[in-house]
């Protein structure tokens, strides 16, 4: 009796175990799932190597959102900042969403306590930390209708609770051209705060703003620079671990342009394509602690009719070697049909991980589909970072010699 007994129990164990270790892997596989990984040439392969650990949902675009920027309070709360879409809603408002799932859920939308006596109109936003007090960097749009405004600056001392009232950041007459839409804001070696900028979207001319004194003045940078018939436009800047600065440029062409700068900002080289194929639309980039770039970009060759689209996907690159060449392309959201497209990203990194932002947009007829939404995603970083894939860089085309500033 005891023999067959224990004989019967070993055999429980043993089925125990082993159902263990296959739920465990189902799990794994839930967890981890199967990601498109994108080649910068168009081809794609599935892999298990970048780890998605799971998504989440701002907000519905009710009211409709258009841009995003998330950071990581020193309370361990992540702050989501949010604008509305420059056609719709109150563009005197700015708003915020909470988490403390690292960005997996959120509180519902709320405007933030900000007095606007000059009832500005207000769109992209970008949030960071300069000497442990909190700013906001808006971009302000006179007429509420094109993106042509001199920037806002407001600060809070209190989480992001309240915020002090907007004040334009030159404090001169309206330049009525500047453009803030990377969600990038750079603190070189020195101390020096750097604004990336661009002059219209016909002007082909990028630069920045800058500030030496802790955002409380601002001046701006005195080389400006773009290639005639590019359409330079929403460049965003980063600090490489040489302490030069990187800056990737949004053109009509096809390609991502760069451009660097050993002056902390003052002067640039003469900007050249990248390998990263993008039509003419957003894209954001970040440094991790170990020195590498991760951007986050559109990777599809454009429509010579529209050259501002396809914004079908969303898609990592990594460069190891501080912009010359990039692998790991790796696909966060998309492909879409053409009722979608995904834009405006933004990257936040979280403890060991990356958080990605971005806006989900239906285009379609009739009435939005329960997943039109600002939506985040979190990767973990040492996957994305550290299982490295180089990959063959496209042939980007040439450009003649260019001369510093518009040419």
């Amino acid at each position: 009796m005891n023999i067959r007994f224990n004989a019967c129990f070993r055999q429980f164990i043993v089925l125990l175990f082993v159902c263990f270790v296959s739920c465990r892997k189902m799990a794994l596989t839930a967890e981890s799932g199967e990601v498109l990984a994108l080649t910068s040439a168009g081809r794609s392969t599935t892999t298990r190597d970048i780890i998605c650990i799971g998504s989440g949902t701002i907000t519905r675009l009710v009211p409709k959102f258009e841009s995003v920027d998330v950071i990581k309070l020193s309370t361990g709360t992540l702050l989501a900042v949010l604008s509305n879409e420059i056609k719709h809603g109150d563009k005197t408002a700015i708003y915020k969403c909470m988490s403390t799932d690292n960005g997996l859920t959120w509180t519902a939308p709320e405007q933030i306590s900000m007095n606007n006596p000059h009832n500005y109109f207000m769109l992209n936003v970008n949030v960071f930390y300069v000497n442990n007090r909190l700013y906001l960097i808006i971009q302000r749009t006179p007429d509420g209708k094109n993106e042509l405004g001199e920037p806002l600056i407001s600060h809070s001392d209190d989480h992001g609770i309240t915020w002090s009232d907007p004040q334009r950041i030159l404090h001169k007459r309206d330049r009525g051209f500047i453009i803030i839409n990377s969600r990038n804001i750079t603190i070189t070696n020195t101390g020096r705060v750097i604004v990336p900028v661009a002059y219209g979207q016909s002007i082909n001319r990028v630069g920045v703003l800058y500030s030496d004194d802790h955002c409380v003045s601002w001046s701006e940078g005195p080389h400006p620079f773009g290639i005639k018939g590019y359409k330079f436009s929403e460049p965003s800047i980063a600090r490489l671990a040489d302490g030069r600065l990187i800056m990737l440029i949004r053109t009509a062409k096809g390609w991502i342009f760069k451009s660097y700068s050993d002056d902390n900002g003052t002067n640039w080289s003469h900007p050249v394509p990248t390998s990263l194929q993008s039509p003419w639309t957003a894209h954001t980039m970040r440094i991790t602690p170990e020195g590498y770039i991760v951007v986050v970009f559109t990777n599809s060759p454009i429509v010579e009719s529209s050259p501002g689209f396809p914004r079908n996907n969303l898609t990592f690159a990594v460069s190891k070697d501080n912009g010359a060449t990039w692998g790991n392309y790796t696909l966060i959201a998309g492909p879409t049909n053409s009722d979608y497209i995904v834009m405006e990203p933004s990257i936040t990194f979280v403890n060991d991980k990356i958080l990605v932002s971005y806006l989900q947009e239906w285009l379609g007829k009739g009435i939005p589909p329960p997943d039109n939404s600002i939506r985040t995603v979190l990767y973990y970083t040492n996957e994305i970072i550290y299982k490295f894939k180089p990959v063959e860089q496209p042939v980007a085309p040439t450009i003649g010699t260019a001369k510093p500033g518009l040419f």
